[in-house]
């Protein structure tokens, strides 16, 4: 038994506490009493338990076990070789030793067991799969040790090309020499034979519009062949041409015309006559292209933002549309810095560009600023759209005072006619879910009745408070169309349900899509205003009588809609329910208030007046950087993910901002916004770069020296080739410096839109490129790889095997295990801690075991005599005994008779002298009686 220590110096305060205690102890050690020498042996005893429990003592072994575990290489660039890989391994199995254990684990960019070590392996073939994207050694390595036991003597033997693309190989190879585990490297060759990549494309980083500029395009082929080169910008094919490839690097450059501005991306691809693999023949690399901001204005037709776009002049490049016009398409309006929306109402945008104007700034950090007017804001029907998502301002109003109640009558043509409609859902569906959503603006404290009605008149729900939607919602879902049209009927019943009611809002909506009476509104209508009661009217369809319902909305003083799309039914009853119990259009003059300082009032010094404004509220986040006299915001501004957004609630066109638009820094003021929103790129302003580096994609940010203090933080937003949209926090590594890692999965080129903070408020962004070129797995320009495998055995201290016989050949270094003791040691000094306490403070008597003791010795010294002496010493020790024994019977036999013959004496004379007295008081006696 061998023992080991960890601190093996303690051991020295063996003797120093033994002679403590004995100079200490020198009283006991006086003391005649055994129980004294007892307790000083156990504190002794406990001492030395202490100090061995304090050195680490343990107790070593040294295992005969050994197992074996082989790491394959199962990455695409092997594929090929994996018949030779299993054949290698049935055939060194055949030279295990019988009691060796044997594992296999295959790796790729990850690592999969596919037995675990035992001592009766079985295998045929690869049963696991891996990621063969990459070749990490470093990793299956470490996998493979922590499989052994740890008492185990441990081999490793790679199999592999050494084709590493991510790990550090060398690294863990010093690691396992320390750990004394034997590493075995056997080679294994890959051959390409028909076989063409497109190695790199690479075109200048930075351009201006309409520069000259070179594409150089490097191809690497094993053969001589033809194939089809083509090149793209973004997703358009620039050039497509044949070319001949020959063996070894090939070199094509062409040139091309920077004609867009922004990130670009340029890729190569090459169809060769002969190839293996396919997923190394495409390339891609990225440029920005510096450019004036491409804005999209979005104008009805009286041109809103007319006097905007002179303002902005030859400063952007500026495309105006009408609502009806603008593009639908995502990759179409990627093609804009930024997008003005003025003056126009929700329901003239198509759902599709308000959907993908969200992911065009959330996504592609895109700007867009909406003006305001009669259209705009919550007249113009933005509650609930994507346009109040993406703006800083709510389109509801806070109200500064109390708001009236309202009572709200819908009145809906369920004719015949309106179970027709579009792509499977009838107009009646719609307007009932129309209805529905009215409901859901509405306060507790409002009331709402439903008409529906045809040639007749059907109260769906009653006049009645909106404090139970959901009864309400139900009573909606149960009109059904049939009939034909009679509009006077309905205007009745709703006038006649309003005008007794206590609300001081009263508003009726009225749709629908056919024919009805010509004559006799008059009445009703000079009832209507006399009342108070509004009136709104909406013509479904080219068949409504468009005319009739204009005059009506008109007289109300309510507002008209016409829509041949039926899907904007919903949106244009949510419209109309939201502002019949309140005011937004403030017409009077004020000058805006400065509530927070922007770069988009850079080098302003005044304001001019204005003379009205949409009321909105602005969102918690917002920056209100200009408000009315009543605290309401004019100019608002956020980042909404990673674009910017603005909202200016006055107009742009005159009727609001004459003197705005005479101001002199009126172009400063709106080209400074514009700058903003389109975040055009200074390159001087902080450096962004990005690479991948072992299948991990990581991006870069230098900030300038003074702003580089740490106290900034840096976020980045990466998208995909395909969309996909990553969230990285970067760290700071030094001053200055910022890092953030990514997935990056796909090949091409990754968007990389990187916001800086300073004080909660973003300060900067920029967006650039990261090309991520397919896995280096697919590379077929190789080094020489018997370098790495030499270099890996000696990191190692291993070797490399050149035949499946010398794989079990030699024996791994012998693994010594320690079994720590101290936790027993520590028992038993705390079982003789408790004995010594026993002993010293109940005061055990030891004089039975020292009679114990002294037998035990006397029979052990006999033990010790020679069978051949111990027959006469026995004898002679028998008779001595049986002497004394007679001895002290005979003298225990007089005793016992001296005893008896003292006795009787005693008696004897007791009796005498008992006589003696009686003799004496017997005389006595006679005396008296003479």
């Amino acid at each position: 038994m061998v023992f080991s220590f960890n601190h093996p110096l303690v051991l020295l305060l063996i003797p120093v506490a033994v002679a403590f205690l004995l100079i200490t102890a020198r009283k006991l050690l006086k003391s005649a009493m055994l129980n004294a020498k007892l307790i000083i042996a156990l504190r002794a005893l406990l001492l030395t338990i202490l100090i061995l429990a304090l050195s680490g003592m343990g107790l070593k072994r040294v295992s005969n076990e050994v197992t074996t575990v082989f790491v394959v290489d199962g990455s695409e660039s092997t594929l090929k070789m994996q018949g030779a890989i299993q054949e290698f391994i049935h055939e060194a199995l055949k030279s295990r030793p019988s009691d060796d254990k044997v594992g296999i684990i295959q790796f790729g960019a990850d690592t999969s067991v596919e037995t675990t070590p035992s001592k009766s392996i079985y295998f045929n073939s690869f049963q696991t799969k891996v990621n063969g994207n990459f070749t990490n050694i470093e990793q299956a390595l470490k996998f493979a040790v922590a499989l052994i036991p740890g008492e185990d003597r441990k081999r490793v033997v790679l199999v592999t090309d050494g084709q590493e693309n991510a790990g550090d190989a060398f690294k863990q190879a010093r690691i396992l020499k320390h750990q004394n585990v034997t590493l075995g490297i056997y080679p294994i060759d890959t051959v390409y034979n028909e076989e063409v990549q497109l190695t790199s494309v690479r075109v200048p980083e930075n351009m201006r519009l309409n520069d000259k500029f070179e594409i150089e395009v490097s191809i690497d082929s094993t053969i001589k062949t033809k194939g089809i080169l083509k090149l793209f910008e973004g997703r358009k094919i620039t050039t497509e041409k044949p070319v001949e490839i020959s063996e070894g690097l090939n070199r094509f450059v062409f040139s091309g015309t920077a004609e867009s501005g922004g990130v670009l991306e340029y890729s190569a691809v090459i169809e060769p006559d002969k190839d293996t693999i396919m997923r190394n023949n495409s390339m891609s690399a990225f440029s920005y292209v510096e450019d004036k901001a491409a804005i999209l204005v979005v104008q009805d037709a009286d041109q809103a933002a007319s006097e905007l776009v002179k303002i902005l002049g030859d400063r952007v490049n500026i495309k105006s549309l009408k609502p009806e016009n603008v593009p639908v398409a995502l990759f179409e309006m990627l093609a804009y810095d930024a997008f003005i929306i003025s003056n126009v109402s929700a329901e003239r945008l198509d759902n599709r560009f308000l959907s993908n104007l969200e992911a065009a700034v959330s996504l592609q950090g895109k700007g867009l600023l909406v003006t305001g007017g009669e259209n705009s804001y919550a007249v113009g029907g933005y509650y609930k759209t994507p346009l109040e998502n993406i703006l800083p301002v709510n389109m509801d109003i806070k109200p500064k005072e109390e708001v009236p109640n309202l009572a709200l009558v819908l009145a809906i043509d369920k004719s015949g006619s309106m179970s027709s409609g579009q792509y499977g859902i009838s107009k009646l569906e719609l307007a009932k879910e129309a209805a529905i959503r009215s409901t859901q603006i509405l306060n507790k404290d409002d009331s709402i009745g439903i008409i529906a009605f045809d040639s007749a008149v059907k109260w769906a729900v009653d006049l009645k408070k909106a404090d139970n939607i959901s009864k309400i919602q139900s009573a909606i879902g149960t009109i059904r169309p049939d009939g034909g049209t009679q509009i006077l009927p309905p205007l009745r019943e709703a006038y006649l349900a309003l005008k007794d009611s206590d609300e001081k809002l009263k508003h009726i909506i009225l749709l629908t899509d056919g024919q009805a009476e010509k004559t006799g509104y008059e009445p009703i209508m000079e009832e209507l205003n006399e009342a108070g009661i509004t009136l709104s009217t909406v013509a479904v369809g080219q068949e409504a009588d468009a005319w009739l319902l204009e005059i009506l909305a008109a007289t109300g003083n309510g507002r008209f809609y016409m829509t041949d799309e039926f899907s904007d039914i919903p949106k244009i009853f949510a419209k109309e329910t939201f502002l019949a119990g309140k005011t937004y259009i403030n017409n009077r003059r004020f000058t805006p208030q400065l509530e927070s300082y922007s770069e988009i009032l850079s080098g302003i010094n005044s304001l001019p007046s204005l003379d009205g404004y949409v009321g909105t509220t602005a969102k918690s986040t917002a920056r209100v950087i200009l408000k009315s006299d009543s605290d309401d915001p004019v100019l608002a501004t956020w980042q909404y993910g990673l674009g910017r957004t603005a909202a200016w609630t006055s107009d742009v066109k005159g009727m609001w901002t004459s003197n705005w638009l005479l101001w002199d820094e009126s172009p400063l003021f709106w080209n400074n916004t514009i700058s903003w929103l389109s975040q055009k790129r200074v390159e001087e302003e902080f450096l962004v770069t990005g690479m991948q580096k072992d299948g991990i994609g990581i991006v870069e940010v230098n900030l300038p020296p003074d702003e580089g203090t740490g106290e900034a933080l840096v976020d980045a937003v990466m998208v995909s080739p395909s969309g996909n949209k990553q969230s990285v926090r970067l760290d700071a590594v030094f001053p200055g410096a910022y890092k953030g890692y990514f997935d990056c999965d796909e090949t091409g080129i990754y968007i990389a839109n990187v916001t800086v903070k300073e004080g909660g408020r973003v300060t900067k962004s920029l967006s650039t490129g990261i090309a991520v070129p397919y896995s280096q797995e697919y590379n077929i320009v190789r080094e020489d790889k018997k370098a790495f495998f030499e270099k890996l055995a000696f990191e190692s201290g291993g070797r490399i095997i050149n035949s499946s016989r010398d794989v079990f050949s030699g024996s791994p270094p012998p693994v010594v295990s320690v079994t720590d003791i101290t936790s027993p040691l520590l028992i038993l000094a705390i079982v003789l801690l408790i004995l010594d306490i026993v002993v010293r403070r109940l005061n055990i008597s030891f004089k039975g075991i020292n009679v114990v003791i002294k037998k035990a010795e006397k029979l052990v010294s006999l033990i010790k005599i020679p069978l051949s002496q111990k027959a006469p010493a026995i004898s002679r020790k028998m008779s001595t005994v049986n002497n004394k024994a007679k001895e002290n019977t005979k003298d225990r036999s007089d005793t016992q008779d001296g005893k008896r013959s003292k006795q009787t004496h005693n008696k004897d004379q007791s009796k005498n002298d008992q006589d003696s007295g009686i003799s004496a008081l017997l005389d006595k006696k006679r005396k008296r009686q003479r």
